[in-house]
């Protein structure tokens, strides 16, 4: 009978530690062909497009704010915080009783959006375009049908921005069609559909609001292929044409700046102003041969010498404040620079 061969201790030590050398590599393979997807919330707009329409609605914010901030004369900035995709069902859900919804009709591209104002935000600004003081307003109440006629020229102007920002990609041509305080009364799309939802930030002094526009995903479907980076900066890229270098010319042109030609300064008191009278001679601080001082919006350009031309007052520029001017360009600042 043959004798079996017995493994020693050093033997059976080295075929473990082989074995478990060899146990994390199967374990590490098949971690790495495992990927989690949630069905209930599928990425249906990608990483880039989602970059893309941040750089749109960046655009629109910053048109916006400059707006609110030149009618209601107070400094507001908005910035785009988050830009997600979630279930229609999910952001109804998320709207908080009552609250400022606006319904925009996309009429270029066969749907609707929301555009979305908390309370406290809409009665800030309703108070400050009736002239308040724009003192922070937590109210919950309803909004009045006044309240709501005059928050239209706001939101108005804003879907004109929104429809300046989607210009280079697609025309929206959005209308404002309605407007409601309950979520469960506004259906733009099935509950089950995904919508993206750019929440935005409105700093207005030290507080800060929110505001957001949902869009639903079949709206924005048809335009998917311009979202792409290269899409989206080749739509947005123009050549310059002769055309549109006359244009610009034209417009330079026809470009009106406050001129002033400074002859000299005094100072005189309040009596003396009071009791001034025709002929009376004020005594400046320069001298007769001095040249003198060319503003243009309040910044000090050139430098002239006062006389007359075609009997009107008129100053003869002789030099420019920072380079020394060529014929071409003294003569056509001469031009502009005529008083009468």
């Amino acid at each position: 009978m043959a004798k079996s061969k017995l493994l020693s201790q050093k033997e059976i030590d080295a075929l473990m530690n082989r074995e478990t050398r060899k146990a994390p590599k199967v374990q590490s393979e098949k971690k790495k062909e495992v990927t989690v997807y949630d069905f209930r919330h599928p990425d249906r707009i990608s990483k880039e497009q989602m970059r893309t329409l941040r750089t749109i609605h960046d655009r629109f914010a910053r048109t916006f704010a400059t707006y609110l901030s030149n009618t209601l004369r107070t400094m507001i900035d908005i910035k785009v915080d988050t830009i997600d995709q979630v279930t229609y069902s999910e952001y109804s859900l998320s709207v908080a009783v009552p609250s400022c919804l606006f319904i925009a009709n996309l009429s270029a591209l066969n749907g609707s959006c929301i555009m979305e104002i908390p309370p406290n935000l809409f009665f800030f600004l309703i108070d400050r375009l009736l002239g308040g003081t724009g003192r922070a307003i937590d109210a919950q109440r309803e909004v009045t049908v006044i309240e709501q006629k005059v928050m239209e020229k706001i939101i108005n102007r804003a879907l004109q921005e929104f429809e300046e920002a989607w210009r280079d990609v697609t025309p929206v041509k959005p209308k404002l069609s309605a407007f409601e305080t309950n979520p469960q009364f506004v259906q733009i799309a099935p509950a089950s559909e995904t919508v993206i939802v750019i929440l935005f930030d409105v700093m207005i002094g030290e507080r800060t609001y929110a505001l957001n526009i949902c869009i639903p995903f079949i709206v924005l479907e048809s335009v998917l292929n311009k979202l792409n980076v290269h899409s989206y900066m080749a739509l947005t890229q123009k050549n310059q044409t002769p055309d549109i270098r006359k244009d610009i010319q034209k417009n330079l042109h026809e470009t009106k700046v406050p001129v002033r030609a400074i002859l000299g300064e005094t100072s005189i008191t309040v009596e003396e102003f009071i009791n001034l009278a025709l002929g009376d001679v004020l005594v400046l601080d320069t001298n007769i041969n001095d040249e003198v001082e060319i503003t243009i919006a309040d910044k000090t350009k050139f430098w002239a010498r006062p006389g007359m031309k075609r009997k009107k007052v008129a100053v003869q520029v002789s030099s420019s404040d920072s380079i020394e001017l060529d014929e071409k360009q003294e003569a056509f600042v001469k031009e502009i620079i005529e008083t009468e």
